[in-house]
């Protein structure tokens, strides 16, 4: 992962995936033994992810853009 964006932007740590620094091979290790071992919360957060996955879709984010920019352009309404 980088600071500046990547999986961050997707990804909750331990909520809904985990992020490791980019070449840290122990740190990426310990998140798969994690997932191996506790796997009810591997799939408590793949369960999380999927409703989040639900909000990259291009309708949902058009739709987001399209609120913001009439929000903009009615600004006294946005208060």
């Amino acid at each position: 992962d980088y600071p500046s964006g990547g999986a961050r932007a997707y990804v909750e740590n331990g909520k809904t995936g985990y992020l490791v620094k980019c070449n840290d091979v122990n740190s990426f290790s310990e998140a798969i033994v994690d997932v191996i071992i506790n796997r009810h919360n591997a799939i408590e957060m793949a369960k999380i992810a999927s409703d989040c996955v639900s909000k990259l879709t291009i309708p949902y984010i058009s739709n987001q853009w399209f609120e913001f920019i009439q929000c903009i352009k009615n600004y006294d309404d946005c208060k």
